[in-house]
């Protein structure tokens, strides 16, 4: 995400990669104006109507996030004179879009997720894990990683399995290269139990192969890939991608609870303590159940503490392991410069 200009209440923002839809969707809420450019049926004549290419601005009622786009309903505010004020529209808001939007109030929550978003260097990664029986490949996002595909081996004739064997890493290495084709990775993460990666690594003969990293894990499935983004061989690789960095922080808070280090979880423990934090980890599902249940007026007194202590807000998606670890401890929890005693 890129802030292109900042006015008032207003901000207008080019959206860099898909997973600054997911930022969007968590920042644009009920009663925001949103403009952008747009397409809308208009009627021409008395029965025929063409898809026109205009800029609208809508007043947001819902939005809708998916992979590919952020779908923003609303009522049509402004457009051009063919276009009825008040009629319902939606925006498809895609990477490479810039949009316009405009808040009554900008809580710190906002500013500190549209930062977030601004600062994150985003780093394209592909990953293999894989056995001689399956391969699993997986793009890694800002919310974990997406599955793309599976192929299967077969090993069921062990009189012809060393053969086979040798097709299945040469489909798995074809497969690779068809993906890095399409996407060019920076970083191509082939993770197995054993020696199978060096198996691999032998019918890779293309220029991406200096892109490999290699990792071990204990099973070629979706485990397997949780395994893979946390394993110390590839977290040099990793270290700019978000949901690594997301659940390496958990691992982090998990730890200094274990020693007994001086930690704050849970909403009321964490705003006795926000004034002696030092870094604050925030759920998505924290955040979301705040919204729905009208309680972010309380969260923000949370936020503008931490903020005023120069301390980190950091938001952790409740989709990956690390997050369901947060949430498991009310969603909100705090590192803290010193220990305190609760009132």
């Amino acid at each position: 995400m890129k802030i292109l200009n900042r006015q008032k209440n207003q901000v207008r923002l080019l959206v860099q990669t898909p997973e600054d839809l997911w930022y969007l969707h968590e920042i644009i809420e009920p009663g925001d104006i949103l403009s952008g450019e747009t397409q809308r049926k208009i009627r021409v004549g008395q029965d025929a109507a063409v898809r026109k290419r205009m800029y609208l601005t809508i007043s947001v009622t819902q939005s809708e996030f998916s992979a590919q786009n952020l779908r923003v309903l609303g009522q049509i505010r402004a457009g051009p004179e063919d276009v009825a004020h008040g009629a319902h529209h939606s925006l498809q808001i895609e990477e490479g879009n810039v949009i316009t939007l405009d808040k009554n109030v900008w809580m710190t929550y906002h500013w500190q997720r549209l930062k977030q978003a601004c600062e994150e260097q985003r780093t394209h990664i592909l990953i293999a894990v894989f056995d001689r029986e399956q391969c699993v490949f997986a793009r890694v996002k800002q919310q974990g990683f997406d599955v793309i595909s599976t192929i299967k081996g077969d090993v069921q004739h062990k009189q012809f399995s060393a053969e086979i064997r040798e097709n299945f890493w040469k489909s798995i290495a074809t497969q690779l290269n068809d993906y890095e084709a399409k996407t060019r990775y920076d970083y191509i993460i082939l993770a197995s139990p054993s020696f199978w990666k060096d198996e691999l690594l032998r019918e890779i003969n293309y220029p991406w192969k200096e892109k490999t990293v290699t990792a071990t894990v204990s099973s070629a499935d979706q485990a397997g890939l949780r395994e893979a983004l946390q394993s110390p061989e590839t977290m040099r690789a990793l270290q700019k991608a978000s949901s690594s960095r997301e659940m390496r922080l958990v691992d982090d808070l998990m730890g200094a609870i274990a020693k007994g280090s001086a930690v704050a979880y849970g909403q009321e423990d964490v705003a006795q303590a926000a004034y002696a934090a030092s870094h604050l980890l925030v759920s998505s599902d924290f955040v979301a159940k705040a919204r729905e249940q009208h309680r972010m007026q309380e969260i923000e007194e949370i936020f503008k503490i931490i903020e005023k202590g120069s301390a980190q807000i950091t938001f952790i998606d409740s989709s990956h392991e690390g997050g369901k670890k947060l949430d498991g401890l009310g969603g909100i929890a705090a590192l803290l410069r010193f220990a305190i005693t609760k009132a």
